[in-house]
């Protein structure tokens, strides 16, 4: 009976070791680096959202003719103007959005390189965004970013949605958020991605 017993559970834990494995695999993408320092993924399939492609037809809440810009002197704890660590985002009709770092607010020669920064694919349900994009993190892997909108900007929850079981209500209950705010660019530029 004892050896049945240590079989049965060497098993369930073999099998609970390689759930695991292959649930983290899922989450790991392969990537180049452009000869502009920015990454692209192999295959953006991953990055997808699941089912039919998002289109934008609500031009109201986000703004295609411009980007939103986050600095580190939005945080709390920082002095203002005090801009270290810099990134904008810039986001296309047809769901795809391309993040990218900066130490200014960018000309529009730099948001009009597709080759700079990294890519990602968004979706918008009310006034909820939610963002599966690309990090350089253990070597290359598919992170979610959730926000909203507010006054013409967007608030992205400072944590990971992983960290609160991919829950909205508990993404909302805790109070850190990122401010990135809408910047016009002159000279922007429809790009179209080839990715």
């Amino acid at each position: 009976m004892e050896k049945r017993f240590y079989s049965v559970a060497i098993r369930i834990f073999i099998l609970l070791i390689g759930s695991v494995i292959f649930n983290a695999c899922g989450l790991f993408v392969s990537f180049d680096r452009t000869l502009e320092g920015g990454y692209k993924v192999k295959n953006s399939n991953r990055l997808k959202f699941y089912g039919k492609q998002f289109q934008l037809s609500n031009s109201l809440q986000l703004d295609t003719n411009a980007i939103y810009v986050f600095s580190n002197y939005e945080l709390p704890t920082a002095k203002p103007f005090d801009i270290e660590i810099s990134s904008y985002c810039r986001f296309f009709p047809n769901g795809q959005v391309l993040f990218a770092n900066c130490d200014t607010i960018p000309s529009a020669a730099v948001v009009n390189n597709p080759e700079l920064g990294w890519q990602g694919y968004y979706k918008i349900k009310k006034d909820k965004l939610k963002i599966r994009e690309f990090e350089i993190t253990n070597g290359g892997m598919i992170g979610l970013r959730w926000g909203h909108f507010q006054n013409g900007d967007i608030l992205f929850y400072s944590n990971t949605p992983r960290t609160h079981f991919y829950s909205w209500k508990a993404m909302e209950k805790q109070d850190r958020k990122e401010r990135w705010r809408k910047v016009k660019i002159d000279g922007i530029k429809p790009l179209k991605l080839n990715w």
